[in-house]
């Protein structure tokens, strides 16, 4: 059988969080990989593109609250400008090759700096489509971005970041 990605249903999140002594004054930020490419090969290995410029903010808080919020409209294109210039700087896209075994997603994350591989485990469905869902951390040191500029350096980003996956595929 032939497995093709539902790109509808599918998704991935990555969230940030802001550190440093106005941290309160900053956004934490969950952010979504809305244009992007991949390929199935078999049943247990996906490789995917994800254009840097495809980033969008989709949600904010205010650092150190609970609910996230509509996408806070009157910084998100400043904050994605960032995230292309200096969070990603000369980075056009990063590379993802993931691959299914038993209930752990193997993934290896690749920028032209840098790599970091890292077990997801997760929760595979299987029905009309396979459904795979699973959350992980990565280390933004480890994959040698940079860091978005604020006045004094009084706001940064955590160095881990939180990644949430849902990937559906189906015969096609």
């Amino acid at each position: 059988m032939t497995l093709a990605i539902d790109y509808e249903r599918s998704c991935v999140i990555i969230e940030t969080r802001a550190r440093g002594i106005l941290a309160r004054l900053a956004h934490d930020l969950r952010i979504e990989a809305k244009r992007w490419r991949g390929e199935v090969h078999g049943d247990d290995e996906v490789t995917a593109v994800f254009p840097v410029d495809g980033l969008t903010v989709a949600q904010g808080r205010r650092h150190g609250t609970e609910s996230w919020g509509p996408r806070p409209e009157g910084d998100a294109l400043t904050i994605e400008q960032k995230i292309r210039d200096e969070v990603f700087a000369h980075v056009r896209e990063v590379r993802v090759t993931a691959k299914l075994t038993g209930a752990v997603v193997e993934v290896t994350v690749e920028t032209p700096r840098a790599s970091q591989k890292v077990s997801m485990p997760v929760s595979v469905t299987r029905a009309a489509d396979v459904r795979v869902e699973g959350k992980t951390k990565l280390s933004l040191s480890a994959l040698k971005t940079g860091e978005p500029s604020v006045p004094l350096g009084a706001i940064k980003l955590e160095d881990a970041v939180n990644v949430e996956l849902t990937l559906v595929l189906t015969s096609g």
